[in-house]
């Protein structure tokens, strides 16, 4: 058994046939795309199959299975039992060794069927899955209760049923309702983004350079301030932390979880980090950790089955004297980019909508300077013939507006850049805004589409470049006479927006309504043949292609592969993943990790 890791979506529900989405009658934006990296969840129906409960005597449906598992051991035994398997799930061998235990704990009988399921390629399975751990750790918060004097099994073979119990319930999906397109319904497209949006993995290295650059290096600028104060001083104001010790405190709890094996102790001790002062863990834990009572009451909102706000907000559980990290990705996101939603909210409060309106510019504009310095990893600057000096080959936003100036000289709509390479040029546009929670968890289509408007509003800036661009082959730029050119818009996540290929074909098919790189403007949409596909890309993606250019490696090569590959709907850290091509620059080594812990400490005591 294999663990599934690093890519962006990594199972469905099981309320979408999966294997047969691309190829379902109308579904016509999908035709010839194929849909990897989904896998199907391991169901109780999968293994306690009907003629099986038939002959032991069960009558049990799943729902009153899950009833029953919920009561024979206590909220805090079942919460760390859930805990491990949320780690486990991680480790193939370890996933191995659980899984032969597990099929030993069952009935004989449903045995077979349970490694038949396993054993199927053809429709894989998955044995735990993220989404019925936190189905379970939410049911046994509201549910669960102290325990019975004698289990039928241990926490952990207990916790495993629940989960595979939990995920029998899952679904139908209802899609009779509204359409997207002939034959997608709104249901089905918005449950691919829950899925895509929730199945997201990021190297903890990336998300700690990025805090250090957009909040420290950039955001953090006493001379030419983005907002009303420094970041790091709106992070002290809100949290009474530092950034540094936010940092310091968060990997103290994440790294133990990282390298936890099955059966270590998977709590800690409340003061966790031995010589840090009790006001501190105590600051930080009123930001990451929430006690039972307080999930329970926050918990009653969110709508299964992807309400899971409660555990992003709070992925370390309070149990008193101990601690227990239920999720350590959730939790470096919470110490990182969930540090803007911190001083969104409080900015919110301070000053209101005009409040909140000026943190979330001064956070995309720091955004985009830390995107811009890894675009400019990517330039070459060949050097003139005859001459010393080097051509210029990367040009800016101000670079574009002088050379292609709006309307009675007014600054024209432009991208955020350009980059001048040999095959064809790049232009791009950084995107900051972070998809809404009542989109990706309240399936809320009004939400999506406005989330989604906002990335149209961007690929028109690429649009606008790309045409002046073309207009006179880039002469205004670079002084040379006008060549035919090719060029490569590409969209830079700065938040997070879902990619996944249902997601890409109603992007493309907004592109095509709006006429974005059309050949012409009448007729039938056809994109200009100089324009590649658009593609999006997240800031860590970016790194791999840093790390191409650092190797002076043709840059456009990854992205062509990926968009020949079936992979090409999806994310592109799925096709790097699989193709065992995903690399990181030289500035993000193994030493890195120090690095950045010694620059974040020294200026949490240059502060204090």
């Amino acid at each position: 058994m294999q663990a599934r890791n690093d890519v962006a979506y990594v199972g469905g529900t099981g309320v979408i046939d999966l294997k047969q989405f691309g190829f379902g009658v109308g579904r016509h934006l999908l035709r010839d795309v194929e849909m990897p990296d989904h896998s199907i969840y391991m169901t109780l129906d999968d293994h306690l199959r009907e003629p099986v409960k038939l002959e032991l005597g069960i009558s049990a449906s799943s729902r009153q299975v899950a009833d029953f598992l919920l009561r024979q051991h206590s909220v805090r035994d079942m919460l760390i039992a859930l805990a491990q398997l949320n780690r486990i799930r991680h480790m193939d061998d370890q996933l191995n060794e659980l899984w032969e235990t597990f099929t030993l704990s069952i009935p004989e009988k449903a045995r077979p069927a349970l490694n038949a399921a396993i054993a199927n390629e053809a429709e894989t399975h998955f044995f735990l899955a993220r989404q019925t751990i936190m189905l379970a750790a939410r049911e046994v918060i509201l549910k669960g209760g102290s325990g019975v004097a004698r289990p039928d099994g241990s926490p952990l073979m207990t916790a495993i049923m629940l989960t595979h119990a939990l995920a029998s319930d899952i679904g139908p999906l209802d899609e009779s309702g509204p359409q997207i397109w002939p034959g997608m319904s709104v249901a089905a497209l918005m449950e691919l983004v829950a899925n895509a949006s929730f199945n997201t993995n990021e190297w903890w290295v990336s998300q700690l350079d990025r805090l250090w650059r957009i909040w420290i290096r950039y955001g953090s600028l006493v001379n030419e301030p983005l907002t009303r104060a420094p970041f790091d001083q709106l992070v002290r104001d809100v949290l009474g932390l530092d950034i540094g010790s936010i940092a310091l405190l968060s990997l103290s709890l994440a790294l133990p979880a990282l390298h936890w094996r099955y059966p270590s102790p998977v709590l800690m001790l409340r003061q966790f980090v031995t010589d840090a002062n009790v006001s501190d863990i105590d600051a930080f834990l009123s930001y990451v950790a929430a006690d039972v009572d307080d999930l329970r009451r926050r918990l009653q909102q969110p709508q299964a089955p992807w309400g899971f706000l409660p555990f992003e907000e709070s992925p370390v559980i309070d149990l008193g004297p101990e601690l227990l990290v239920f999720d350590p990705d959730f939790l470096m996101k919470r110490t990182t980019t969930g540090l803007y939603w911190a001083v969104a909210k409080s900015e919110t409060k301070r000053g209101g909508e005009k409040g909140f309106r000026a943190w979330s510019k001064g956070h995309g504009l720091a955004i985009e300077a830390a995107v811009e310095e890894q675009m400019q990893a990517l330039v070459q600057t060949p050097r003139l013939i005859g001459t010393s000096e080097s051509q210029q080959t990367y040009f800016t936003e101000k670079d574009l507006q002088r050379a292609y100036p709006g309307k009675k000289g007014r600054a024209g709509r432009q991208c955020d850049g350009v980059i001048w390479l040999p095959k064809c040029w790049i232009a791009f546009e950084v995107v900051a805004f972070y998809v809404k929670v009542s989109a990706r968890q309240g399936l809320d289509i009004d939400a999506f589409r406005d989330d989604a408007n906002k990335l149209m509003n961007e690929l028109g800036q690429l649009d606008a470049t790309a045409k002046n661009l073309l207009g006179d082959g880039g002469q205004a730029l670079t002084g040379f006479p006008p060549s035919e050119i090719h060029i490569q818009p590409i969209l830079v996540q700065g938040g997070y927006f879902p990619l996944h290929p249902a997601i890409s074909a109603y992007i493309d098919d907004r592109i095509n309504r709006d006429r974005l790189f059309a050949r012409s403007a009448i007729g039938p949409y056809e994109r200009d043949s100089r324009i590649r596909k658009p593609v999006i890309i997240h800031m860590d993606e970016l790194e791999t292609l840093e790390a191409i250019a650092e190797r002076h490696q043709d840059v456009m090569q990854i992205i062509d592969d990926w968009q020949q590959s079936t992979r090409r709907a999806g994310p592109l850290k799925n096709f790097l993943t699989a193709a065992n091509r995903d690399d990181h620059p030289s500035r993000l080594d193994a030493d890195k990790t120090g690095a950045l812990l010694k620059a974040f400490r020294s200026r949490f005591e240059n502060v204090t």
